[in-house]
C-alpha cells in the first residue's frame, strides 16, 4: 500500500464493484478517488474511468480479456459465458478473479505514475525547500492542517513570526504535505521576497517585483487555471476566472513573505474573493490580531532539544564532525545565545567551519563582523526604520527587563514614559513579533527573544550612531 492508502488489494474490491455496476455507473464511481480518473473540462467522470479500464484491459491476455467482456460488459451470466467461451462455470470464474487482478497491477501501475507526474507539477510551483529536516515543527504542522483541511472558515490563516523563525520553511512543509494528502484541488505558491540571506553572512536581493495585486493575480493564473484566460487578457476576466474555480473546488494557496503591513492590505481585498472554499495560508513579520476574519498563529521557536538537534544536523552534513558530536554541555551557550531562530542556529554552524565556536558566540553577543551585521540588519533593520521614536524608546528598554519578562508598570517606569505610551508602542511591538506577549487577560507579560536582547544591546547602538552621525 502507497502513501495515499491506495493497493492492488483495494483496486480489485473497487475493480469488481465498479463492474457490477457498469450499466448504471454514475460520475460518483467506485474509483472516483483515481488520479487518472480526473475528468477534464467538458468530459463525464464515468466516461473517463470507462475508457481507462477499456483501454488497459486490451492490454490483458486474450482470454481474460473476453471473461470481463462478456460478464460486465455485456451483462452474461457465468453460465453464459462459460458456454459462449467454451468453457466450465467454475472456470470462468477463476478467470475473472485473475483478469480483475491482473487490470489492478495495471491499473495501480498507471495511477502510480499518474500522481507522481501531478505531484511533480505541483512541486514545480514551489522554491527549492531551504531545509532538509525540520526539527521541532510536526506538532505545529499538524495544528495547522487541521484549520486548513477543515470544509468551514477560517478562510485565511497567517503564520506570523520574526524573521529567521522558519515562517517560509514551515508553510512549505505544510503545503507538500497537503499535496502528499491530496487534500486540494489544486495548489498556488506565491512570495514578495525582496531579499535572501545566505550563511555566508551576504544580503542576496531578489528579482521578484513588488506582489501587487496585479501580480498576485497573474501568477495564480499562470499556475492554477487550466484554461487560458478568455482574450482579450484583462485583470477583471483573470480574478474571474480564477474566482470561478476556487469557489468551486478548494484550493490551497500559500503566500508567502509579507512582510509590511502595505503588502498585507494591498492584497487581503484580493485575496478575499478567492476564498470559500479555498483557503489561503500567509506567511508574515507582521500580526494581524485587528482582523477577526483571520486565523494568526505564531511559528515557534525551537526549544532546547531542537535546537542542538539541529545544530548537530547541519555539523553533520558540513562534516563538522567533532560539533555533530559535542555534547549537550558543549552546544548549551548557541542555544542560550540565539536561541531557537533556525537561521542564527545555522549561521553559526557555517561558521564554525572558518572560526571555533567561542569566537561565533561572540561576535553574535558583541555583533561585531561583516557576517553578524548582516544577519542583524537582515533580521531587524527593516523593523528598526519604522518605528517611531517612542516605540524605539520601550524597544530599547526591552534588555533591561527579566529574561521571563515583565508587566506594563515596570516597562513604563524604565522607558521613562507614561503607561498609555507604552501600552500603545507595545501594540506595534508585538504587532510586529519583535516583542512576544505572555500570560492572560489577568496578567500579562512582555518578553523579547535572546537574539533580538543582544541584537538591543549591541547593534542598535551602532545604527543609532550611525544616525545621528556620530
Amino acid at each position: 500500500m502507497d502513501d495515499s492508502g491506495i493497493s492492488v488489494e483495494s483496486l480489485q474490491h473497487d475493480l469488481l464493484r465498479l463492474f457490477n455496476e457498469w450499466n448504471t455507473l454514475g460520475n460518483d464511481h467506485p474509483l472516483a478517488y483515481l488520479e487518472i480518473a480526473r475528468a477534464g473540462p467538458g468530459q463525464s467522470p464515468s466516461a473517463v474511468i470507462k475508457q481507462i479500464l477499456h483501454n488497459l484491459i486490451l492490454r490483458l491476455e486474450k482470454e481474460w480479456a473476453s471473461v470481463l467482456q462478456r460478464r460486465f460488459f455485456d451483462g452474461l451470466s457465468a453460465a453464459q459465458t462459460a458456454v459462449g467461451l467454451s468453457m466450465a462455470e467454475s472456470t470462468v470464474f477463476r478467470k475473472q478473479r485473475e483478469a480483475i487482478g491482473h487490470l489492478a497491477q495495471l491499473l495501480y501501475a498507471e495511477e502510480e505514475l499518474a500522481r507522481a507526474e501531478r505531484l511533480a507539477h505541483f512541486y514545480q510551483r514551489l522554491e527549492a525547500p531551504t531545509y532538509q529536516q525540520l526539527f521541532g515543527a510536526d506538532e505545529q504542522i499538524d495544528e495547522i492542517l487541521v484549520t486548513l483541511e477543515s470544509p468551514a472558515s477560517p478562510w485565511i490563516v497567517l503564520l506570523e513570526g520574526i524573521g529567521g523563525i522558519g515562517k517560509t520553511s514551515l508553510a512549505d512543509k505544510i503545503i507538500r504535505r497537503a499535496i502528499q494528502r491530496r487534500s486540494f484541488a489544486n495548489f498556488g505558491w506565491v512570495t514578495a521576497r525582496r531579499s535572501l540571506f545566505r550563511l555566508d553572512g551576504s544580503i542576496l536581493p531578489t528579482s521578484a517585483p513588488a506582489l501587487s495585486p496585479e501580480a498576485l493575480l497573474e501568477r495564480l493564473a499562470e499556475q492554477l487555471l487550466e484554461q487560458p484566460i478568455a482574450s482579450p487578457y484583462s485583470l477583471t476576466r483573470a480574478l474571474a476566472q480564477l474566482q470561478a474555480q476556487t469557489k468551486a473546488q478548494p484550493h490551497l494557496i500559500v503566500v508567502d513573505n509579507l512582510e509590511t503591513l502595505n503588502d498585507l492590505d494591498a492584497l487581503l481585498p484580493t485575496l478575499r474573493q478567492l476564498v470559500n472554499p479555498t483557503k489561503i495560508l500567509l506567511t508574515s513579520r507582521q500580526s494581524l490580531d485587528a482582523e477577526p476574519s483571520i486565523h494568526s498563529t505564531r511559528t515557534r521557536p525551537l526549544a532546547a532539544a531542537d535546537s542542538l538537534a539541529l545544530v548537530r544536523h547541519e555539523a553533520q552534513s558540513r562534516n563538522l564532525p567533532l560539533l555533530a558530536t559535542a555534547d549537550d554541555e558543549t552546544l548549551a551557550p548557541i542555544f542560550t545565545t540565539v536561541g531557537g531562530n533556525p537561521l542564527a542556529l545555522r549561521l553559526v554552524v557555517g561558521q564554525c567551519r572558518r572560526h571555533p565556536l567561542e569566537t561565533v558566540l561572540e561576535d553574535l553577543r558583541q555583533a561585531r563582523g561583516r557576517t553578524v551585521e548582516h544577519l542583524y540588519t537582515f533580521l531587524y533593520r527593516q523593523v528598526w526604520d519604522g518605528l517611531d521614536e517612542s516605540e524605539r524608546q520601550v524597544l530599547v528598554a526591552m534588555p533591561l527587563t527579566p529574561e521571563d519578562g515583565s508587566g506594563l508598570g515596570y516597562l513604563a517606569s524604565v522607558a521613562e514614559a507614561s503607561e498609555t505610551q507604552v501600552h500603545d508602542a507595545l501594540e506595534r511591538l508585538v504587532a510586529l513579533n519583535v516583542v512576544d506577549y505572555r500570560g492572560d487577560f489577568q496578567r500579562g507579560r512582555y518578553t523579547i527573544h535572546s537574539l533580538t536582547r543582544t541584537f538591543l544591546l549591541e547593534q542598535v547602538i551602532r545604527w543609532q550612531r550611525e544616525e545621528g552621525g556620530g
